[in-house]
């Protein structure tokens, strides 16, 4: 284990020129703000640190942010032995993969003999998972959340050893999850994915049917809101008619003394006589619609109550009106 990383840095001054071209392949500038080469080095040495207390799943955490801060193959070489400490043996090959190809660019040759060392103790204990699935259009096949690429299905992967979720999902079609164990030391496992289940359309069995007819009770409690609604309306004319009425009938009081009325005075009173007759007629219809309408409201309440018997027995009603020649009225005609 590396407990420093200057020696990266000399080895970098001693071959400087030689190292440009090969530089282009690390995936970091090689040139770094001198606050990220301060704070990658105490990430670096606060990892060493809780390594040597046995706390390496915090150390892995070190390692990593310092890899991010500034990469170095030293890093690297810590963070795979971090991996390999905490159970993730491919995390930890893979690191060592990278550490490899990073200190061979540097020109650092007994890092990457380190790696490859690593790397060649680890391979014949990876563990693998194969995921097989088939060529459905716009089909996603997701491991632990993340898209697994349609080159890598059917190929054995190293995975770490535990529990993986593999995860298949395609537009129209239910999702489809399965849970897979792989264990240490060589194991193997594969899964495929079935076809997925189409999601088929869901129909109520009206779409497309012509609207229920209303029930005859509705239709009747409908009819007899309507028939007392227009009945108060028409009260409330009658009232206004007498009001005028009356009015008219006071003027020509004034204009016909001792029952003798000038033409102004007569016209008053055939007015008033006029206008009382459409107030009479008025409360007449309105009461009569009234209380026509609270009838057939209740009479359609009760059929709905009691259900349909059927287009013969269902109650009916219909509004008829009248006038005589003292007033008039509206009579309900129906079977109950």
């Amino acid at each position: 284990m590396e407990s420093s990383r200057t020696a990266v840095e000399r080895g970098l001054r001693r071959i400087g020129p030689m190292l440009f071209a090969a530089s282009m392949f690390l995936s970091a500038p090689d040139v770094f703000a001198e606050g990220d080469k301060a704070a990658a080095e105490t990430l670096f040495q606060a990892g060493i640190t809780l390594m040597n207390e046995g706390k390496y799943p915090e150390a892995c955490l070190k390692f990593a942010e310092s890899q991010r801060a500034d990469p170095s193959s030293g890093t690297l070489l810590n963070l795979g032995s971090c991996y390999e400490k905490t159970g993730r043996p491919a995390s930890a090959w893979a690191t060592f993969k990278e550490a490899a190809v990073m200190a061979r660019a540097q020109g650092q040759t007994d890092r990457e003999a380190t790696a490859n060392a690593r790397i060649a103790a680890l391979e014949p204990t990876l563990s693998t998972l194969r995921i097989d699935a088939g060529d459905m259009p716009g089909m996603v096949v997701k491991r632990g959340g993340m898209e697994v690429g349609r080159g890598s299905l059917g190929v054995p992967i190293a995975v770490d050893p535990g529990e993986h979720v593999i995860t298949a999902a395609a537009p129209d079609h239910e999702e489809w999850k399965a849970t897979v164990m792989v264990g240490p030391n060589a194991d193997a496992k594969a899964v495929t994915v079935p076809p997925l289940r189409k999601i088929e359309p869901i129909f109520n069995g009206n779409e497309g049917a012509a609207p229920a007819e209303p029930a005859p009770g509705s239709r009747l409690r409908t009819v007899g809101l309507v028939v007392g609604g227009a009945g108060i309306a028409v009260l409330g004319a009658g009232a206004i008619f007498g009001g005028l009425a009356l009015g008219d009938q006071g003027n020509a009081d004034v204009l016909c003394p001792q029952k003798k009325c000038s033409a102004e005075g007569q016209d008053l009173i055939d007015s008033a006589s006029t206008k009382a007759l459409v107030s009479t007629l008025g409360f007449g219809i309105g009461l009569a619609a009234v209380g026509a309408g609270v009838t057939l409201y209740f009479i359609g309440s009760s059929a709905g109550e009691e259900g349909e018997e059927g287009a013969e027995g269902a109650p009916s009603a219909r509004i008829a009106p009248w006038v005589g020649s003292t007033g008039g009225g509206l009579f309900a005609i129906g079977r109950f």
